[in-house]
């Protein structure tokens, strides 16, 4: 990892809330994490564990990359190369229904099929591999880990279950975004908007996960419910930012 990358840069703390750290994590702390993480085993894990502990590697590795790449950039602005780790640009609003996806657009320029498609175009040109089984998109600077069943779902291109998990991963892109934004420049309103939808979207999205499981399919019903628990981290950082 680019712990000492960070220290020779004068960084002192990190934004890793994406992986599950702090919000201020000192870098003296993620160097022991990285130096004492060790693969879980598929005999003491379910396969699920494992994946999880993977992509919480994956993320903290992005959160330094992102740290160090804003803290060679510091001198430019004070506060847009000191806003926390995925620091965006415009504010976006996600869409639980059309109405909703319409009025997004017109007030962040960015809705949920935007980031769809954004996402697709990215990881067209940049496939996973048996190597790299998960990747990262970039979405008005904000960054997005994607996992081995969002990449299979975005390169499918398949309607029904790929469908919703390319929508669950889009939402939570554009509530990503809004996050950022707020962190950028402490303008509510859109992160509210985008709040309220996206409680809308994890009710939605929990009925499909609750189908899937009438329907005995397990496999659709726990890939698309870890993509809407991740979503719904997302909805819980950005409830506390405007609580705060």
């Amino acid at each position: 990892m680019c712990s000492s990358d960070l220290e020779k840069a004068g960084v002192q703390t990190v934004n890793c809330t994406r992986s599950g750290l702090s919000a201020a994590e000192p870098v003296a702390q993620i160097r022991l994490f990285s130096q004492s993480w060790r693969p879980q085993s598929h005999l003491d894990y379910g396969e699920g564990v494992v994946i999880r502990s993977f992509e919480q590697l994956l993320a903290l590795r992005g959160d330094l990359e992102d740290a160090l790449g804003k803290g060679s950039s510091q001198p430019q602005s004070g506060s847009s190369a000191g806003a926390p780790v995925s620091g965006g640009q415009p504010a976006s609003k996600p869409s639980a229904a059309s109405s909703v996806q319409t009025s997004s657009a017109n007030q962040a320029g960015l809705d949920r099929q935007q980031c769809e498609k954004e996402i697709a175009d990215q990881l067209r040109s940049s496939p996973a591999t048996a190597s790299r089984p998960m990747s990262t998109v970039s979405l008005k600077g904000s960054k997005l880990l994607l996992s081995s069943w969002e990449l299979t779902a975005y390169h499918s291109g398949a309607e029904g279950e790929p469908a919703n998990v390319r929508k669950v991963v889009a939402a939570r892109a554009v509530l990503a975004v809004a996050i950022d934004e707020f962190k950028k420049s402490n303008v509510a309103a859109p992160l509210k908007a985008a709040i309220e939808t996206a409680r809308a979207e994890v009710s939605e999205f929990q009925k499909v996960i609750e189908n899937a499981k009438n329907e005995r399919n397990i496999e659709a019903a726990v890939n698309l419910n870890i993509s809407v628990k991740r979503l719904s981290a997302f909805l819980s950082e950005a409830e506390k930012l405007i609580a705060s």
